[in-house]
């Protein structure tokens, strides 16, 4: 009630926001989603769900993250939310998990700039299998190729 009564839409942005990240500390993923998404400021509540959806992979409710992460609109956002969720995945060598994330993300690529952001997502794989490095070069040269028509 008190945050709905704010007048300022900026701070009530940034009450729900600490509400939902407090919610998520706690493990009560549905209720900070919920307040997530009354929040009016799309870069507001684009932000809140990148934080919820880093929380969920840090708990290793990845179907959760990577729901949560689709559900973003802001581009940028939802990059760096992948990004986090695969590093997560590399840290818990849950390859066999990324490896579907970095293939789904990357085979909806529509522009070459999508494609130069998302290849963060494959870095956690070169790390631990260089030799992979080689054959992300061949299909990011492949993307960019097919791209330029």
């Amino acid at each position: 009630r008190v945050i709905s009564a704010m007048q300022d839409s900026d701070e009530q942005a940034q009450a729900l926001s600490q509400l939902s990240q407090a919610l998520a500390q706690a493990h009560r993923w549905e209720e900070a989603e919920r307040v997530i998404s009354t929040i009016q400021d799309s870069d507001g509540q684009a932000w809140a769900l990148g934080e919820l959806a880093e929380a969920l992979g840090q708990a290793h409710r990845w179907e959760e993250a990577e729901r949560v992460i689709s559900s973003i609109r802001q581009s940028d956002e939802q990059v760096w939310a992948l990004a986090k969720l695969a590093d997560t995945l590399a840290q818990s060598n849950e390859y066999e998990r990324l490896l579907p994330l970095v293939r789904y993300w990357w085979q909806r690529v529509r522009r070459r700039d999508e494609a130069v952001c998302l290849l963060a997502l494959a870095y956690g794989f070169l790390s631990y299998h260089s030799e992979l490095g080689i054959a992300f070069f061949d299909a990011f040269a492949w993307v960019d190729e097919f791209l330029r028509g």
